[in-house]
């Protein structure tokens, strides 16, 4: 008895529930009568005509600039020297999330150059692709920039196993990378003209491949390029390889670094410095070959000290020569600015 008194109140309930003014035949929730359903559905007409009305509003692009200046006072065979080695501005232009242009003129003693000037498109899962004039990847102290190195130049073997570094380090074409947790893989086609070259004269397309695998402290890296580099030197498609170490913990930084290229020359590099508080002291040595003899050596002494936090003076001593350093010494004091 108890259990049906129960029911006839829930159907009592129920009932009373759908006889209820407003309830909608095919929803659960009441509809509003009269003024109050009227001034709904007008300010519902109302919103919507507006967002109809309204365009979304634009992505203004927002342009970084940042870059760096490097004066050299050299002393090299006894000659004194004064030059402005370096000054690059860097305007980064961020398009909408996923598009990026990058423009970068390098003005020096030398002239006028423009080197970065790409487009960097994020596709998704870690992927991006770079087309335009940019540094191909290859190698570790190649692919730096000046400010980067701890140095005041470049290592020979990058000349010495190219040719014509750093004039054609930039390059025009595409580039696609992709990064998985600690690996890096880039892979890209180039003209190998060298920058500002609007014709690839040889009609034959270079090719270039690096691989990095880094964590907090260490790295190990590995790289190809293959091609003719438009010069007459390589009549053929000729190929280069590399592979390269760091390790930095503490203030201690360690690097090595090896090219092997056409014709039997093989380039060698060390470098080790440590840094503490505003003060870095650093060593480094080269050893190139071709065909297993000596072709030159090179041993260097330096010292980084930081007034502030985005200046650098730079000394470095450099002796180097075919065989036990018996060619001339270069003195360099550097004076670096940040912005």
């Amino acid at each position: 008895m108890k259990n049906i008194v129960q029911i006839m109140i829930l159907v009592m309930c129920g009932v009373a529930f759908i006889a209820a003014p407003g309830y909608s035949e095919t929803g659960k929730a009441p509809k509003a009568k009269g003024k109050v359903a009227s001034k709904i559905e007008a300010k519902a007409e109302a919103t919507s005509e507006a967002a109809e009305a309204t365009p979304t509003p634009a992505l203004t692009p927002t342009v970084k600039l940042n870059g760096f200046v490097q004066f050299w006072t050299q002393n090299f065979n006894n000659s004194w020297d004064q030059l402005l080695k370096h000054t690059r501005l860097k305007a980064t232009a961020l398009m909408d999330p996923d598009t990026t242009v990058v423009i970068m003129p390098d003005m020096s003693t030398g002239g006028f150059t423009l080197l970065d000037a790409y487009v960097s498109r994020n596709l998704g899962d870690q992927w991006s692709v770079m087309a335009g004039q940019y540094k191909p990847a290859f190698g570790d102290d190649k692919y730096l920039t000046p400010a980067q190195l701890k140095r005041v130049d470049y290592a020979k073997m990058d000349s010495f196993a190219f040719g014509s570094f750093p004039l054609k380090a930039w390059d025009m074409g595409f580039e696609f990378k992709k990064v998985a947790e600690e690996w890096t893989i880039q892979a890209g086609l180039i003209q190998g003209a060298g920058p500002n070259a609007t014709k690839d004269s040889d009609q034959t397309k270079d090719l270039n491949a690096r691989v990095e695998y880094k964590t907090k402290e260490f790295a190990v890296g590995a790289s190809y390029y293959g091609g003719t580099a438009n010069t007459p030197t390589f009549a053929t498609f000729q190929n280069w390889g590399g592979v390269h170490l760091r390790y930095n913990s503490e203030g201690f930084d360690a690097r090595a670094e090896a090219i092997f290229a056409p014709f039997n020359k093989n380039a060698y590099f060390g470098q080790v410095a440590y840094k503490t508080g505003d003060w870095e002291p650093l060593a480094w040595g080269e050893l190139g070959t071709i065909n297993s003899n000596q072709a030159y050596d090179v041993l260097g002494l330096g010292v980084n000290y930081w007034p502030a936090a985005k200046t650098r003076l730079s000394f470095n001593v450099v002796m180097n020569g075919v065989t036990d350093l018996n060619g001339p010494a270069m003195t360099v004091l550097q004076v670096e600015q940040v912005f």
